[in-house]
């Protein structure tokens, strides 16, 4: 899946926001880390909670952090991996162009078919809820900045 956004916050603002809640997230699996320490090839595990409320373990791998242009990361669980991307391009002071990409990988083969069965059934919904989610991202990103000037 992969959606195109023109966001109305730098690319700088908006990569500043991503490392911010990567950084929160490994700290609330109690990791002690410096946010300048956090760069390409660091992994942590997670806790996750599969839509049947099972709990499991979760490898968080940065495959990429490129600072404005690239984050990428891999969760890998029981079932597969996780592929999500953010690509930023400038297009003009405070606005830039945010391409998100996800997919996933599995080596069983009825995980990689229930998964695409399921993306041609919800893609549609699932679209609007992650492009919902990159403009609550532009909201807050618009409000901090508006609050510390």
């Amino acid at each position: 899946m992969k959606i195109q956004l023109r966001l109305n916050v730098s690319g700088e603002d908006f990569f500043d926001y991503l490392v911010h809640a990567l950084f929160h997230d490994i700290r609330r699996n109690q990791i002690l880390l410096e946010k300048e320490n956090i760069q390409s090839g660091y992994e942590y595990k997670k806790e996750l909670v599969s839509q049947s409320g099972k709990k499991e373990q979760a490898l968080v791998r940065i495959t990429k952090l490129t600072r404005p242009v690239c984050y990428e990361v891999q969760i890998q669980t029981t079932t597969g991996i996780h592929m999500i991307s953010y690509g930023c391009s400038e297009t003009e002071q405070n606005q830039c162009w945010v391409t998100y990409t996800e997919e996933y990988q599995s080596d069983q083969r009825l995980n990689q078919w229930n998964t695409t069965l399921m993306g041609l059934l919800f893609q549609r919904s699932h679209k609007k809820k992650m492009k919902r989610m990159l403009l609550a991202m532009e909201k807050h990103i618009v409000s901090e900045r508006s609050q510390n000037q």
